[in-house]
């Protein structure tokens, strides 16, 4: 009879170690001037001399009396989403108000929340959801990470655009490298199944690890199959990679 405490014993092992490597990430980590790879065809590049945190950018002067009038309905628009769950009518409010600032100008952030607007409908509507997933990659393209990660969602599910797993977890990659939490976590369940992405526990441990996801107890059950495929050495050299990732910028490339 084949002895099951032997594999419930590594598991149990490989689980405790997590505190310890936690701690040794959380003491912080030196730059180092060195590429590294969060998975299989992920390559990043690095730089000490900024972080993929961000920097504190000059604040713009002020334009013209049509952009400041954009930027007022546009903020406007966006305050309606501060409760997190804006009713119809101040979605339809919201969505007048970013129609007026995208008649004016190119603006990627007003086609995000537009898309927002939408999204609720889409279920039920076809040609709404294929509004709302231009709308998505639209802003995608212009830079605005959650809506990569929106574009992902669209393209796992078909909603709006064919199923395409790949190019899915393309934009994944994309919002998680900027530091969208729900893409990271996204892409430590793909590596873990392959899905989209060539089959890795230490891509997804890795990504897990950035998305917070090594305390966070929605995802206990991902968390404990990832743990149990992998090495406390593997885990180690997985958080060495995310730790270094923090602390190096990362070139994006938005197609």
């Amino acid at each position: 009879m084949k002895n099951s405490s032997g594999t419930s014993s590594s598991h149990a092992a490989a689980s405790g170690v997590l505190g310890v490597l936690m701690a040794l990430a959380l003491g912080g980590c030196g730059r180092k001037e060195k590429a590294f790879s969060l998975g299989e065809g992920v390559e990043v590049a690095a730089s000490k001399e900024a972080s993929v945190l961000g920097e504190v950018s000059e604040k713009a002067p002020a334009g013209s009396q049509a952009e400041r009038e954009s930027s007022a309905l546009l903020e406007e628009a966006i305050a309606v989403f501060a409760s997190g769950a804006p009713s119809q009518r101040e979605r339809e409010r919201a969505r007048a108000l970013l129609a007026e600032v995208i008649r004016a100008e190119d603006n990627p952030v007003a086609d995000f929340y537009f898309a927002e607007c939408l999204r609720p409908e889409a279920d039920s509507d076809p040609n709404i959801a294929v509004e709302m997933y231009e709308r998505y990659h639209k802003a995608a393209v212009g830079k605005v990470p959650e809506a990569a990660f929106r574009v992902g969602v669209c393209l796992e599910a078909g909603q709006g655009a064919p199923r395409d797993l790949v190019q899915a977890m393309n934009w994944h990659r994309l919002a998680a490298e900027e530091g969208v939490v729900p893409a990271q976590l996204a892409l430590a369940h793909a590596y873990h199944k392959g899905l989209g992405v060539p089959q890795s526990d230490l891509a997804a441990f890795t990504w897990l690890f950035l998305g917070g996801g090594l305390s966070d107890p929605s995802v206990l059950e991902l968390r404990e199959e990832i743990v149990a495929g992998l090495k406390p050495e593997q885990m180690r050299a997985a958080i060495d990679t995310a730790s270094a990732f923090v602390n190096y910028q990362v070139v994006f490339k938005y197609e």
